[in-house]
């Protein structure tokens, strides 16, 4: 399975904030955000396939997804080796997530779908988290407006959470997380009343609410 680049814009939370939050754990740590990271979850996850790779691991290691950004053009390139092209569609207009030399608490970790379905199960089985705290990290906050999306349907709601976003549909409880860069998109699901994890890893830019609602739709047998 090739690992896919996770970016570093949450669609509801501000990546300079997370950036902030990722200081502090090395400052509190004294370790590297990222070697934290690797330490404390990536490896008790049994995530073999995660990292915060460099810049220069992004371009020697064929395993590694590029994205491959939008231009005004309508042409796409390999954002990785076209650190002068910005992006147009998504990540901040003139953006290049690839510029930066490795990640941070922002964002810039690489994952895999196998990886995030191991993430999922370690702390649902509280390998990352106290039982108490597990249930505190998804658990919702306070209601949450859509950010110049679509109305949600009836039932639906969605909730901010400590760097998740939680929502209840159909009668189900959904935490996870997304984001999007220059050429990517993800979004992270769990859907915590049936037991299923939707994963969405592209390197594209695109319309990835679509392919969100199809996953629900076929989660909860829709149309």
């Amino acid at each position: 399975m090739t690992p896919a680049f996770t970016p570093g814009s949450d669609h509801s939370y501000s990546s300079t904030g997370l950036s902030i939050l990722g200081e502090i754990v090395a400052k509190v740590s004294g370790r590297p955000f990222h070697e934290y990271v690797r330490e404390k979850v990536f490896l008790p996850a049994r995530m073999t396939s995660s990292a915060y790779y460099t810049r220069s691991d992004w371009l020697g290691d064929e395993r590694i997804a590029h994205p491959y950004m939008y231009q005004r053009d309508g042409s796409r390139i390999d954002a990785v080796r076209n650190l002068d092209a910005g992006a147009v569609l998504n990540g901040g207009d003139g953006s290049n997530a690839a510029r930066a030399f490795i990640g941070s608490g922002g964002g810039g970790g690489f994952s895999s779908a196998p990886d995030l379905v191991r993430f999922t199960r370690a702390l649902e089985k509280g390998k990352l988290l106290s039982p108490a705290y597990t249930e505190v990290y998804l658990a919702a906050k306070f209601p949450a407006k859509p950010l110049g999306g679509p109305t949600p349907p009836a039932g639906t709601q969605g909730f901010a959470g400590y760097g998740l976003v939680t929502g209840v549909s159909h009668g189900q409880r959904l935490a996870g997380h997304g984001g999007g860069i220059g050429g990517g998109n993800t979004n992270w699901t769990i859907y915590r009343d049936s037991g299923w994890v939707g994963i969405i890893l592209c390197n594209y830019d695109l319309d990835i609410q679509a392919i969100i609602a199809q996953e629900r739709n076929a989660i909860f047998g829709t149309s």
